[in-house]
């Protein structure tokens, strides 16, 4: 948490660098796919409460990792708590513009759901409200057509 998508991105090429893989931050479409993980709710097939920190239930403070809920695919706190930064080259913003998903500890219940994205001015600020998730992509199997 408290990061900016730069420094989100030099933690990826850190991580991708030091091990097998490749590590990335989602682009926006990836992350709503994981936070819904096959559910039509703003929630993940979720109540909210059960989902997520926000203002309604966070004491208006960043909350531990993992006491919220699971959804359908096993992932937690992709909603509330912290804000998660995504890639969203798509929107012509360039390097100006950081893109958010999800919502924070101090978002209010309209904020808090799959469908929610906000704009984070400049991207280099870090924001004590959000956080990063990275995908890891393992490296590419030996292909099968090779002839010894």
């Amino acid at each position: 948490t408290g990061l900016s998508l730069e420094s989100a991105l030099d933690l990826a090429a850190e991580l991708s660098a030091s091990s097998d893989g490749t590590f990335s931050i989602p682009t926006e479409s990836q992350w709503e796919c994981a936070t819904r993980a096959d559910s039509e709710g703003a929630h993940g097939g979720l109540d909210l409460d059960d989902a997520a920190w926000w203002l309604g239930n966070s004491g208006a403070r960043l909350r531990p990792v993992g006491q919220r809920a699971a959804n359908a695919w096993g992932l937690v706190d992709t909603l509330g708590n912290a804000a998660e930064l995504v890639s969203a080259p798509e929107l012509g913003h360039g390097e100006q513009v950081a893109m958010t998903r999800g919502g924070s500890f101090l978002s209010p219940m309209a904020a808090v759901r799959a469908a929610a994205r906000h704009e984070l001015v400049p991207r280099s600020q870090p924001d004590a409200r959000t956080g990063v998730r990275l995908i890891w992509t393992p490296p590419a199997a030996p292909s099968s057509d090779a002839t010894p």
